[in-house]
């Protein structure tokens, strides 16, 4: 669709806004949220469910490698997908990653600076 249309999209984009954001998203990529904790913790649920997060993947994982493999056994999965590969919790606390444009944030132990980050343009 994208493709069929990318002339108009490209002249005339007020007129085509929606295609013009998925163009914009495709160009750049998804943003990805990844949660490395073994129990998410209160203050963050509270956080996500207050926050309108369209286009967001939120890919929660175990806080360790060890439990990482241990998941990925039971899933049958021979490796972990790039969402959770090398994104353990530091520390011994609640980790999050975020992930735009092919980017990651630093390990964030502060969930709400982890969207920040993700949402910058």
């Amino acid at each position: 669709m994208l493709a069929t249309h990318a002339d108009a999209v490209t002249t005339s984009p007020l007129e085509h806004v929606t295609l013009a954001l998925a163009a914009a998203r495709a160009e750049s990529g998804p943003f990805e949220l990844t949660l490395a904790c073994d129990d998410l913790p209160a203050e963050w649920w509270d956080t996500l469910a207050s926050r309108y997060l369209p286009g967001v993947i939120v890919a929660p994982r175990p806080s360790s490698d060890d439990g990482l493999d241990a998941w990925l056994a039971t899933l049958g999965l021979e490796e972990a997908p790039p969402v959770w590969r090398g994104r353990a919790a530091r520390d011994d606390a609640p980790t999050a990653y975020a992930c735009r444009d092919f980017t990651c944030s630093p390990p964030n132990h502060d969930l709400r600076a982890a969207l920040e980050w993700g949402a910058r343009e």
